[in-house]
């Protein structure tokens, strides 16, 4: 005499749908408890969302080379501000878990060159000397506007005595009625990506654009 069936071979079906429920509930709350509380960022027409419990904003290190101090006479700085001191900011949030792991903020007037993409490589060469590696520049539509995006690497020493590691950035830019904004996110390669969604699904430029004062990327 054939046994009677179990309850899970005469109810299949159920049980799957329980085991899908159960495999997306785990995935959400995963995700949940994977993403940091983000705070708001609103300074000067720029807007984001950052991870909440990073150290307070701290000025930017010395440059590592002279060339930044040089680079003026190819527009990377104005040939002649037009705002005051108050309307500039450059700032770093850091991870108090990785050093590497970071959100640069930069608010400034807009490059007197007419050329965004070639201003800021000269700048960045400027800021990591030969140890830096570009890797991809384009643009990128975020919350309707046109962003340059910019992915590098580059040699990061979390202090003097420390050891050289590899970090990652990418770039994102726009000048929006005569200023420059400029977000860099700063991380490991391996957790860069994380970063990056995190952030940049959250960057808006409040005030209206004016594509005639805009420098070519």
């Amino acid at each position: 005499m054939p046994s009677k069936p179990s309850f899970s071979q005469r109810h299949d079906l159920g049980v799957l749908f329980v085991a899908l429920a159960l495999l997306a509930g785990g995935v959400l709350v995963h995700r949940f408890l994977a993403t940091p509380p983000m705070v708001p960022f609103e300074k000067h027409g720029l807007q984001f969302e950052r991870p909440g419990g990073w150290l307070p904003a701290q000025l930017p290190p010395v440059a590592a080379s002279p060339l930044v101090q040089k680079a003026a006479g190819f527009g990377v700085a104005p040939a002649a501000p037009q705002s005051t001191p108050s309307d500039r900011i450059h700032s770093i949030y850091t991870s108090p878990q990785d050093a590497r792991r970071r959100i640069e903020v930069r608010i400034e007037e807009r490059p007197a060159y007419n050329n965004l993409r070639g201003a800021l490589a000269v700048q960045r060469l400027g800021e990591y000397g030969e140890f830096y590696w570009a890797r991809h520049s384009g643009k990128t539509v975020l919350a309707g506007r046109d962003w340059l995006r910019t992915e590098f690497r580059y040699a990061y020493k979390a202090s003097k005595g420390g050891s050289p590691q590899i970090a990652e950035a990418v770039e994102y830019a726009i000048v929006n009625s005569g200023r420059l904004y400029v977000v860099t996110l700063h991380d490991s390669p391996k957790t860069l990506p994380s970063l990056d969604a995190l952030v940049s699904r959250t960057l808006r430029v409040s005030t209206p654009q004016n594509s005639s004062e805009e420098p070519k990327p």
